[in-house]
């Protein structure tokens, strides 16, 4: 009986956490269409909820904010070097999967891969040639379009501040490209410390676009 409790709780959990990928990766794509560039149809969904693993796997804080029980804006956040053996060990099995997965045509064409890993190693270095030990970081904040300009995004911000500021960082740093809403992280009282080309954005949208790095005293 023990165990059959075990395997149906087990069930439960991979059930929910199947949905709230999901979820997520319809919410990457409502802010990143141009991935259906490089990833097209069905194969977007599935690179998306990848990166959605990643991005929980290798963050520390994680916040939702749902209206009329839709998911309508994320943030999940980090601090280097501070995740759990546990995760640390799960990452690199999530890690194999994917490569697995990326070998036999899961995520599409492989060059298309190949080319956001080397794009995305070079804007990893980037970030952290330009952030501290003590520094917290928003690893991926989102807000679906049908829901802006609507206080959300603020009302998120605003208590990962709190959180960040309670538990002694003293910075916070976020990375965007130019065709994201910076304009947002600088009401807010971001300060713009760093731009550059950016690899990732170009090579996804297959034109120039610029990162932009900024920090935030707490």
């Amino acid at each position: 009986k023990i165990r059959i409790l075990s395997a149906l709780i087990s069930m439960l959990v991979l059930k929910n956490w199947y949905k709230d990928k999901k979820v997520c990766a319809n919410l990457v794509l409502d802010a990143w269409p141009h991935l259906y560039k490089k990833f097209p149809g069905k194969y977007a969904f599935r690179f998306a909820s990848a990166y959605i693993d990643y991005c929980k796997l290798t963050s520390n804080w994680k916040d939702y904010l749902f209206v009329d029980n839709q998911l309508v804006a994320c943030m999940f956040c980090r601090i280097p070097n501070r995740l759990s053996f546990s995760k640390k060990v799960f990452f690199i099995f999530i890690s194999f999967v994917f490569l697995l997965k990326w070998i036999f045509g899961y995520y599409g064409k492989t060059k298309s891969l190949s080319g956001f890993f080397k794009a995305n190693s070079l804007k990893s270095k980037m970030i952290i040639k330009n952030n501290s030990k003590n520094t917290f970081e928003i690893s991926l904040f989102l807000v679906h379009s049908n829901h802006r300009n609507k206080g959300f995004g603020k009302e998120l911000l605003d208590k990962f501040l709190s959180f960040a500021k309670n538990s002694g960082f003293n910075e916070l740093s976020l990375t965007c490209d130019s065709i994201s809403n910076f304009g947002f992280y600088e009401k807010n009282g971001f300060k713009r410390t760093f731009s550059c080309f950016d690899p990732v954005s170009s090579f996804l949208d297959n034109q120039k676009h610029d990162i932009f790095v900024y920090k935030k005293s707490l």
